[in-house]
């Protein structure tokens, strides 16, 4: 509906791995629409289209490391014990962050409305189609199952005209094109009909209160989760850069073809699509919406590829030799974190985005990580700053 044009930033917290080895994750695609606004169109594509570079990337090393821990016919891995790992504090983690977590948490304690009609802040989901005197027109047509009503995402009426509906309700609304419209100049200052359906209507609390936190977590007040959420966040930081970091020391010598293979076309045909659904070709999509050309995608796609693949395979070498081990107890009681930090409300679209095969990598790999950051030495960040880098073996 919206153009979603999105700078090459193909991980997305936990989504990087997880919407590439998802079953068949088609979120943040959209349908292209001209009833979107200019000024959305604009905040959704971003201001950097710069492509990643290696010292973003975190990818396995060509050679050897000098002190080799574990080795095989795949990897040869740099020792994993007694790094040097910056330490992170819960006051290093910054208020929008912070923010990001409650809004998250708050989306996954979403709920579907059945009972009432729209109101201004539900998220809804409707199809739609638009006409101009009678007569369809092109990008007037299309879904969203996003939409928050009041939001301005949409051309002046379009929201409007949905409060009010009732689930299930199809209903035909005026809205006007802005007078000045680049999306599509020739619909600039024009009114059109569109045909409404409301096909789902989602309620999502629009503050994190003591109440909230009391009901749905065992914390007794808001700043109890708050310090919690941010000791949380720090940790997380403070594990990622060790990994980032340590990924660069190790060396894979032979990735699996077929994963590669597997992410590679996973990826691309997410942007084919998504320059489709924008009325785009690749190429247009790739230089206009980022920036970049074909080559340096394809460069960009093999770097996030071989990192994604390696995480795995580093993460699972490193368990073995240690006895590290992901009980099914462990998986079961991590689903529902999994969800509040992604800001996922129903299970089933969680695991239709989410498969259980990467979920399990992941967490594995976060126990491995854990153990690391325990065998590990924290420096304080002027001690780091003058005398060590951020990560370094003993």
């Amino acid at each position: 509906m919206r153009k979603k044009i999105l700078a090459l930033a193909l991980c997305l917290a936990l989504t990087a791995g997880m919407a590439a080895c998802g079953k068949d994750n088609q979120e943040g695609q959209g349908d292209s629409s001209a009833a979107s606004t200019e000024s959305n169109t604009q905040a959704e594509q971003g201001e950097s289209s710069a492509a990643p570079t290696e010292s973003t990337i975190p990818v396995p090393a060509e050679t050897a490391p000098e002190k080799v821990a574990l080795e095989n016919d795949q990897l040869a891995l740099a020792e994993y014990t007694g790094l040097k790992v910056l330490r992170v504090t819960p006051e290093d983690i910054e208020a929008n962050t912070l923010t990001n977590r409650k809004n998250n948490f708050l989306a996954s304690h979403s709920e579907e409305i059945t009972n009432r009609p729209a109101e201004e802040g539900d998220m809804v989901a409707v199809d739609f189609s638009g006409a101009l005197d009678g007569v369809k027109f092109d990008g007037g047509t299309g879904s969203t199952d996003d939409l928050v009503l009041g939001s301005g995402s949409m051309i002046p009426g379009f929201e409007d005209g949905i409060i009010g509906m009732e689930l299930g309700e199809t209903k035909d609304v005026t809205a006007k094109f802005p007078d000045t419209y680049s999306n599509n100049p020739d619909l600039a200052g024009k009114e059109a009909v569109f045909t409404i359906t409301l096909n789902k209507i989602i309620f999502t609390p629009s503050e994190l209160t003591d109440e909230l936190v009391k009901e749905y977590t065992d914390y007794d007040s808001l700043e109890a989760w708050e310090n919690a959420a941010r000791e949380d966040l720090a940790h997380s930081l403070m594990t990622q850069e060790m990994w980032d970091a340590y990924i660069k020391t190790c060396q894979v010598k032979e990735y699996p073809e077929d994963k590669i293979k597997d992410y590679t076309e996973r990826m691309t045909s997410f942007y084919e699509q998504l320059a489709q659904a924008n009325g785009m070709t690749m190429d247009q999509l790739l230089s206009q919406g980022m920036g970049i050309t074909r080559e340096e995608f394809d460069a960009t796609v093999d770097m996030y590829a071989k990192n994604d693949t390696a995480k795995p395979m580093i993460a699972q070498a490193i368990a073995d030799k240690e006895g590290i081990a992901l009980s099914d107890e462990e998986y079961e009681s991590r689903i529902s974190y999994f969800m509040e930090i992604s800001g996922h409300y129903d299970k089933d679209a969680f695991f239709e985005q989410y498969s259980e095969e990467y979920l399990r990598s992941y967490m594995l790999q976060q126990k491995v990580q854990d153990f690391m950051l325990e065998k590990a030495e924290l420096n304080e960040p002027e001690e780091t700053e003058a005398e060590t880098t951020t990560l370094a073996a003993k």
